[in-house]
């Protein structure tokens, strides 16, 4: 079986990870994996770890920009590997492979959904758009319940639908544990760190963990919070505003903007708390790592997080904005070392079944089943 994914960029987002790790991870001798790649991107380009196993990665030039020649590169890309699976990891690239998977005779037709229908990115594109990302391919593979539900909403069959967990990586036993040390940006040893790994979007809101902190560090000296996310280009005003309200609360060298960190796992190891504070989500990647890490977990209420998260049992959940919920948990967690410890194993017990072999195996299985013409009804008892 050939497959090839399409992609917009192979950057350091969520979405470009989890199509690395199921695509490595997916059994060579079983499919024959490609990647098409629309845009280039600034940090953390994943083509050498793909094609170090097996996956053949495509590049469009970025001179190549306008829909037509983009829809006109797939066609052609699409008439030479002639695949069996086309399958759109973006869900506003979803309409190049329900469309000109069509036009190249592709027999299995995907796209994906990986955030909120109500995502600011959704919301910014045409309705025309909007309306094919979702009905111009045969079925779409989504990464929590709560999208499913979002799409039943808008009157999409349940039978189109898929659910496909993220995945993460777990370290190997026999691999040592690298601790990120962070004395050079003033945080010692006997500092409790909270963290939070995120690209500097709105959505994100590190802006309300700044301002817990604020009366975290009021009550205790021995704290700090670090956050660790590239600057996005679409929103620069991000980094900004998180510096002026880090001055204007007085938190300067206690709460430390690290940028982009390839080591940020290393990171999520030194933190006592990770702390997710986002309005909207799919899945986050950064929260599985840091519950993979066996960290005590802070976050909101959204997307697939509650899915993950039981409230008390492997983690702290509060609702979106909820600042007074996000201090009592910090303070609760900050106090009781005991507790961090046991949220944290049996949060890493929890994401154990996420292993990224697992979700590779059953997503293979998913495009045979489409391919067979018995998706999404039985894949769908599979993923419960």
């Amino acid at each position: 079986m050939t497959v090839l994914a399409i992609i917009g960029e192979l950057g350091r987002g969520g979405t470009e990870q989890q199509l690395r790790l199921v695509m490595k991870h997916m059994d060579a001798a079983q499919c024959e994996r490609h990647v098409m790649v629309f845009n280039s991107s600034r940090l953390l380009v994943h083509d050498d770890d793909l094609e170090a196993h097996g996956v053949r990665v495509w590049r469009i030039s970025d001179r190549h920009g306008s829909i037509p020649q983009r829809m006109l590169d797939l066609y052609r890309l699409l008439r030479r590997l002639r695949p069996q699976v086309v399958h759109s990891w973006t869900t506003h690239d979803n309409a190049y492979a329900g469309i000109v998977g069509a036009l190249a005779r592709v027999p299995v037709r995907l796209g994906s959904l990986r955030g909120a229908l109500d995502s600011d990115g959704m919301r910014r594109l045409p309705r025309l758009l909007r309306s094919l990302s979702i009905r111009s391919v045969q079925g779409l593979v989504v990464n929590n319940e709560g999208l499913r539900e979002s799409l039943m909403a808008v009157g999409v069959d349940r039978a189109r639908i898929a659910v496909l967990p993220n995945c993460v990586e777990s370290r190997p036993a026999n691999e040592a544990s690298v601790t990120a040390d962070l004395t050079e940006v003033g945080i010692e040893p006997s500092h409790l760190v909270i963290g939070t790994v995120g690209n500097l979007r709105g959505v994100k809101n590190h802006g309300l963990l700044v301002e817990a902190m604020a009366q975290i560090a009021s009550e205790r000296r021995d704290v700090r919070c670090v956050i660790v996310g590239q600057d996005v280009a679409a929103e620069p005003h991000v980094r900004t505003g998180l510096e002026r309200v880090i001055d204007q609360l007085g938190l300067r060298g206690t709460v430390v903007l690290l940028g982009f960190r390839d080591d940020a796992r290393s990171v999520v190891r030194r933190c006592d708390i990770f702390c997710l504070t986002s309005a909207s989500e799919g899945t986050p990647n950064a929260l599985l790592e840091a519950m993979s890490e066996a960290r005590a977990i802070v976050a909101t209420r959204v997307g697939g997080v509650a899915e993950l998260i039981e409230h008390r049992e492997n983690g702290w959940l509060i609702e979106p904005g909820d600042r007074e919920g996000l201090v009592q948990g910090l303070r609760d967690l900050l106090s009781d070392p005991a507790k961090r410890e046991a949220l944290g194993a049996r949060a890493r017990r929890r994401v154990k079944e996420l292993d990224c072999r697992q979700m590779a195996l059953r997503l293979a299985d998913l495009y045979r089943d489409a391919l067979e013409g018995r998706w999404p009804a039985s894949s769908d008892n599979r993923n419960g």
